[in-house]
């Protein structure tokens, strides 16, 4: 469900499930080289919530996931988890994790799949949209404060249907000057400049361009 690219370790790539599955280790992030051969796994301790885990981030030493999935808008609370990454050495190590719960503003409920940590540490959600609302919302998460606040909303190509915009993942860059957000249809990259909320929102109104992607397959 989520994936990062290491920066510590040469030829390094992490996943997740979104859920535990059956008969598997709970809280699992799987290590894995370029060619799909496996690393290792990293198995959190203690363990954390995983009703949803839609998405992870990087921040170079750091992985994040985002229990951030709530398909039918059920849940009071969610959860962004900062973890230690190790290097995986083709072995199953035990790493810890850093907890931020957080809400939404008025104690709305979203379905999220995109998860963002800036250059600068900042945190971000993208809400992955609606088939009767073309929009999404951008939340920077306050940690201190455990609440997403919000920070624009975001619509994309006004030629497609809905489905087609509903946002599904994205990142930014390691050093800040991009940022990507993919749907079922596309890849936006926007050309990005500094930190904070500023420079998300400059970004997105100086628009995008449309990266190569193999469209996955969708009904």
């Amino acid at each position: 469900s989520g994936l990062a690219h290491s920066r510590q370790f040469a030829n390094v790539f992490w996943a997740h499930n979104d859920s535990t599955p059956e008969g598997e280790t709970p809280n699992v992030i799987y290590a894995f080289n370029q060619d799909g051969g496996h690393l290792g796994k990293l198995i959190i301790s203690p363990t954390i919530n995983q009703r949803d885990w839609e998405d992870m981030a990087y921040d170079g030493q750091h992985l994040y996931i985002g229990e951030i999935g709530d398909n039918n808008k059920v849940h009071e609370e969610y959860y962004v988890y900062k973890c230690i990454e190790l290097n995986p050495n083709g072995g199953d190590l035990t790493t810890t994790c850093e907890e931020f719960p957080f809400t939404y503003p008025d104690e709305e409920k979203f379905d999220a799949e995109t998860l963002m940590v800036d250059s600068n540490g900042d945190i971000y959600i993208i809400t992955k949209g609606d088939l009767d609302d073309a929009s999404s919302k951008i939340f920077l998460l306050n940690t201190e404060a455990g609440t997403a606040d919000y920070v624009m909303d975001i619509e994309l190509n006004e030629g497609l249907t809905a489905l087609h915009n509903l946002i599904t993942g994205g990142d930014i860059n390691g050093d800040g000057s991009k940022m990507i957000i993919r749907t079922y249809e596309n890849i936006y990259i926007y050309e990005k400049s500094g930190n904070g909320v500023s420079a998300i929102q400059n970004a997105i109104a100086d628009g995008y361009t449309i990266g190569e992607y193999n469209r996955e397959p969708y009904e």
